[in-house]
């Protein structure tokens, strides 16, 4: 009767653990890339006429997992002026429109500042 007891106890115990983590991961989202934090809030491009953006390339990103990491590829280069970025994390890439000729250095820079490695431009 006394180990019933104990057993009942530890499977509340598990159960409500996993009920809190998967509430947290319901309001704070997952992540493959490890964090565990609220998903970072996304860059807007002020500039959304893609008429302006006359240059375009894509970039083959490593590393690009789940949409927190799509989104910080996208962060990185969206805050760069004149361009415009919307990641593919199927294709593992990121569609690269921009207002001026694309300095592939910057954009390899800005990839890697977020945590990631630029493969090559299409």
């Amino acid at each position: 009767m006394q180990s019933t007891v104990y057993i009942i106890a530890v499977l509340c115990i598990i159960v409500f653990f996993a009920i809190k983590s998967t509430v947290y991961r319901i309001i704070h989202g997952s992540a493959c890339c490890g964090e565990r934090d609220a998903p970072v809030k996304k860059v807007k491009v002020k500039d959304k006429n893609k008429s302006h953006y006359v240059y375009s390339c894509t970039a083959y990103v490593e590393g690009m997992r789940c949409s927190n990491c799509a989104r910080s590829v996208e962060n990185a280069l969206n805050s760069l002026d004149g361009i415009w970025a919307k990641a593919n994390i199927e294709k593992k890439c990121v569609n690269i429109l921009s207002k001026s000729l694309i300095d592939e250095s910057l954009v390899i820079s800005a990839v890697a500042k977020a945590g990631y490695t630029v493969l090559s431009f299409k």
